[in-house]
């Protein structure tokens, strides 16, 4: 649908061959829309920006209190902005094309230089990034992450959303002008991930704070940083982002943080503890981390309505 000032409210859509909903314009809305099966089947959707559960570009459109379950690839794919994707739920993608996320947005279009307002990504709740990796040339596969930020997406606000069971739960990518508070990251192969893959991208003036974020099995990291390329910021980790003031655990042992870094024409590694993530990078500043000795159990409320959670005591 290519349009303005349209609403689509209260709809649901079941087994789509390409796209569940597809609109762009300006100040369109969708609106406690439920979207299931989109994209099921390989070879019936457009060759590009396809098997997407719910599509939008475009200015100042919002896609809010909707459900979209069971995707081929994307679960909420907006260009263009500003737009406001607010209070929806995700669950179950990427299991028929991989390196996507469950919310998704890319500003590759543009020159880095520039900073397009690309909007609000508040208030969702995004689980079981599945991955396809039948479905790529195997060099850079299984990758389903949460919110994916791509290329160039600048002038966003991540904030207050839940994301669990994903390869990265938050990952930008030469992301600038971002700021990334206040979510909840659980269970996911890293917490937060950052990664410097473009000549020509970069990473700029990025915040993350207040965040919760939580690494519940051993093998998983809180916070995953890389570069492939030396140009831009390169291996300087200190540049990629300002950290701080957020809330860590490690449910599952291990380690706390590991960087990948392209050097000398070779990956050079490093992890360690939050400790030495802050000593070697200058991260983290005011952050905490817990040991939680009975387990971390993750509670969401998918609906609109208060829900009570019976805590175990003793």
């Amino acid at each position: 649908v290519r349009s303005n000032n349209l609403t689509l409210s209260h709809l649901t859509v079941d087994h789509s061959d390409n796209n569940g909903i597809d609109i762009s314009g300006q100040n369109n809305t969708v609106s406690d829309c439920i979207v299931r099966h989109s994209g099921n089947v390989p070879g019936m959707g457009n060759a590009e920006h396809s098997y997407i559960g719910i599509n939008i570009g475009g200015q100042n459109n919002t896609v809010q209190y909707s459900k979209v379950d069971t995707t081929g690839y994307v679960g909420i794919f907006f260009l263009g902005g500003p737009n406001l994707i607010k209070n929806n739920m995700v669950d179950y993608f990427c299991y028929l094309k991989d390196d996507g996320g469950g919310i998704y947005t890319w500003s590759g279009d543009i020159d880095s230089a520039k900073v397009r307002n690309a909007g609000v990504v508040t208030g969702n709740i995004v689980l079981n990034g599945a991955t396809a990796p039948d479905g790529t040339d195997k060099a850079h596969a299984a990758i389903a992450n949460g919110i994916y930020l791509d290329e160039n997406s600048s002038g966003i606000e991540v904030s207050n959303n839940t994301v669990a069971h994903c390869t990265s739960g938050i990952f930008l990518q030469d992301a600038h002008e971002v700021m990334v508070k206040s979510n909840t990251v659980y269970d996911n192969g890293a917490q937060i991930e950052m990664r410097h893959a473009m000549d020509k991208g970069t990473f700029r003036n990025d915040d993350i704070s207040g965040n919760t974020a939580v690494a519940a099995k051993s093998g998983q990291v809180v916070m995953l940083v890389s570069s492939g390329v030396p140009s831009g910021v390169g291996s300087n980790v200190a540049a990629f982002a300002g950290v701080h003031d957020n809330h860590y655990a490690q449910a599952g042992g291990g380690t706390f943080y590991k960087t990948v870094m392209r050097l000398n024409n070779q990956n050079v590694q490093d992890k360690g503890a939050l400790a030495d993530w802050q000593s070697k990078y200058g991260k983290d500043a005011n952050s905490v981390q817990s040991m939680p000795s009975g387990g971390v159990r993750l509670e969401y409320n998918d609906t609109r309505s208060v829900k009570s959670v019976p805590l175990e005591i003793g």
